[in-house]
């Protein structure tokens, strides 16, 4: 039974990428919502920081931080820990609405440089926190 729901999952998949079926922001920040979940248990970061983050308020915890990264590891965006430009365009140009892509990739091309630190989870808390703060309407993370 687990075969067909994989099967069907693909199958609509493909169909939805023939229609060029592209996302608006809403339905981006449902998708990305998915991955809360699985990288709150693994990272043990605080719901608390998330709602905050929400409002602008970005704290510069470990988990928080270390929740962030994870989240980029489940959209497959990173290479070598890091944030890849290249690859999050790609996902815009792929999967976004046209009238918002534009403002996405402007905003990853600005907020690349922000994601610059050693330690890889605060570089990615880096990123989200200079995502909200050029453009909170568009804030998509969990």
């Amino acid at each position: 039974m687990r075969f067909y729901g994989v099967v069907t999952l693909l199958l609509t998949t493909v169909f939805l990428i023939n229609v060029e079926c592209k996302l608006s922001v809403p339905q981006l920040k449902g998708m990305i919502a998915k991955l809360k979940g699985s990288c709150l248990k693994k990272t043990g970061a605080s719901e608390e920081f998330l709602a905050s983050a929400h409002e602008g308020n970005f704290i510069d915890d470990q988990n928080f931080a270390c929740f962030q990264k994870c989240v980029f590891q489940m959209m497959n965006v990173l290479k070598n820990d890091r944030i890849q430009e290249a690859v999050l365009t790609k996902h815009i140009n792929t999967m976004i609405e046209p009238d918002i892509a534009p403002i996405l990739k402007d905003m990853v091309h600005e907020c690349i440089a922000e994601a610059s630190d050693e330690d890889d989870c605060m570089a990615a808390l880096h990123f989200v926190r200079c995502w909200y703060h050029k453009n909170p309407e568009m804030y998509i993370f969990p």
